[in-house]
């Protein structure tokens, strides 16, 4: 512990060494342990390094879900991340739904890896559409209690109707579900407000 903050790690195969601050770090670390993580910044002689980054999520990601990607030929577009919940993205030229593609990627997200670097982490497989209203559809879940989502491109905006009862659904506890879907959609066209209104 090279301060109160920061692990002193040396990078495999070399003779560097290296500082994790706890705050960039997965989860506690004792000495001989191994583990992954990715450059943040190099100052001189001072590396360090951080398991936080969204690149370094992703390519993690991307790493443990790679037999699937491969099979049915699938590539992650973005990842959204807000506390404890993932929503990835995926590109396919299949007829995949939300469904099947949560149900592709289930025996991975079960399995022991995952488990080890995100072991509170929820994940949630996302079909990407070209289409900005599809999209928003598509990222909120929830698309089977979805009637309608009208976009305004000039205004930055969009209007989800809902069925009733289902707003809260659609918002997410602590509104997880609707941060994750603006966040991805910000990564790719903008900030969009997006309204979620209950149809009467």
């Amino acid at each position: 512990m090279p301060d109160h903050d920061s692990l002193l790690c040396n990078i495999v195969g070399t003779q560097l060494f290296a500082q994790l601050p706890k705050k960039y770090a997965a989860h506690d670390y004792k000495i001989g342990d191994t583990d992954w993580a990715a450059v943040f910044e190099i100052k001189g002689a001072r590396i360090t390094l951080t398991q936080k980054s969204p690149a370094y999520i992703r390519k993690l990601i991307e790493y443990l879900v790679s037999e699937p990607l491969i099979n049915y030929e699938l590539s992650i577009k973005k990842i959204g991340i807000y506390q404890n919940l993932f929503k990835i993205l995926i590109k396919t030229d299949k007829n995949f739904t939300n469904r099947d593609l949560n149900e592709i990627f289930k025996p991975y997200i079960n399995g022991q890896e995952i488990k080890k670097h995100f072991p509170e982490g929820k994940f949630v497989f996302i079909r990407y559409y070209e289409n900005i209203e599809d999209l928003i559809k598509s990222l909120l879940l929830y698309e089977d209690r979805i009637q309608r989502v009208i976009y305004f491109k000039s205004l930055a905006q969009a209007i989800v109707y809902s069925e009733n009862g289902s707003v809260g659904l659609l918002v997410g506890e602590k509104g997880k579900n609707l941060i994750t879907a603006k966040k991805i959609l910000q990564s790719l066209v903008g900030n969009i407000d997006i309204k979620i209104k209950s149809l009467q």
